[in-house]
């Protein structure tokens, strides 16, 4: 019986063990209060935004989630004021938090990976400063690795991003025009085309890119509940799109009746340069103000999306058109 009970105290601190905090006895909240004197921001600052990876990093294999509320405690930015954000990393990844004064467009990066804090340099990252190569490098060196999806997700914090689009960020783990096409994107399927609260979607994704990412999180369709289809096109499938601003295929059902609504969406990225003011900005400015510069567009997404055909389908043609091998515009007989 001793045995017995020594066993299950054994594999109860096995399990214990293994939900500890990778950060152990770490003094975090030093280090914390010293990014933030270097940045000149005060906790409760509005102008302060805290992004991390805690949650997912697991350093060490263990847990970083409770960092969370370090950083709450210490920098007053939390989930609820909407300055407290998150971005996707595997979980073998070093713990990274990135902290940004506004005002001044400074930002620093403290970073765990299992062994011993350290802190970065202040660089400035705000609004007209990454024009050059030179620039974006000493960013980098600074940031490491995560530097663009720190840069570019601050950056649409900073100019006011709508917290569902950020929460495409943290999956997509950055900013990018891309994810921006995919947020006006599922804004006109929501508006336009799922006016029926009975109505369901599935989308086609023909040909893929970063927006379905986006499409994913905000219509929560995925491929594992077989309501996203992904299909990448050869270079002759490119070539015979029926309208080179394709974006895919989205089956509306009602539920009633015997047929399904094929629709096909366009998403012009001219108009989305023009609009976004991207065109002519030199360097990784360019390609942040791609994604940040259609923010104050977003409640409008007839401006970029249009749709070029709709049809009326038999149930059992939607279901071929989810098939691999085929190309559903064919199938349509829409391709050139």
């Amino acid at each position: 019986m001793h045995r017995t009970l020594l066993t299950a105290i054994l594999i109860l601190c096995s399990f214990c063990a293994a939900g500890e905090s990778a950060l152990g006895e770490t003094d975090m909240e030093t280090h914390i209060k010293g990014v933030m004197r270097a940045l000149s921001v005060k906790p409760g600052d509005p102008g302060l935004c805290v992004l991390t990876n805690a949650g997912y990093a697991m350093p060490g294999g263990g847990e970083t989630l409770a960092h969370a509320d370090e950083l709450q405690t210490h920098t007053g930015c939390s989930l609820g004021r909407g300055n407290l954000l998150f971005f996707h990393r595997p979980s073998d990844s070093p713990l990274n938090t990135a902290f940004f004064n506004r005002s001044n467009g400074r930002c620093a990066l403290l970073t765990y990976d299992g062994r011993e804090p350290k802190t970065s340099g202040t660089v400035t990252i705000g609004e007209g400063s990454l024009t050059d190569e030179a620039s974006w490098q000493a960013v980098q060196d600074a940031l490491g690795t995560d530097a663009f999806s720190i840069v570019s997700i601050l950056r649409g914090w900073a100019a006011g991003a709508p917290h569902d689009f950020l929460k495409c960020a943290e999956f997509h783990d950055h900013l990018c025009g891309g994810i921006t096409s995919g947020y006006f994107l599922a804004r006109f399927i929501r508006s336009e085309l799922l006016k029926d609260n009975a109505a369901s979607c599935v989308w086609i994704s023909c040909p893929p890119w970063c927006k379905d990412d986006a499409i994913q999180v905000l219509l929560n369709l995925t491929p594992g509940k077989h309501s996203m289809i992904v299909k990448g096109l050869s270079e002759e499938g490119q070539s015979r799109l029926p309208d080179s601003s394709a974006a895919g295929i989205a089956l509306i059902d009602t539920g009633t009746g015997d047929t399904v609504e094929a629709i096909v969406l366009g998403y012009d990225r001219k108009q989305a340069q023009a609009l976004s003011g991207s065109a002519g900005q030199p360097g990784m400015e360019g390609r942040i103000v791609a994604a940040t510069g259609l923010i104050p567009s977003m409640g409008n997404p007839e401006l970029l999306v249009r749709i070029i055909s709709r049809a009326q389908i038999t149930r059992e043609a939607a279901g071929e058109l989810k098939l691999a091998g085929v190309d559903p515009y064919e199938r349509l007989r829409l391709a050139k």
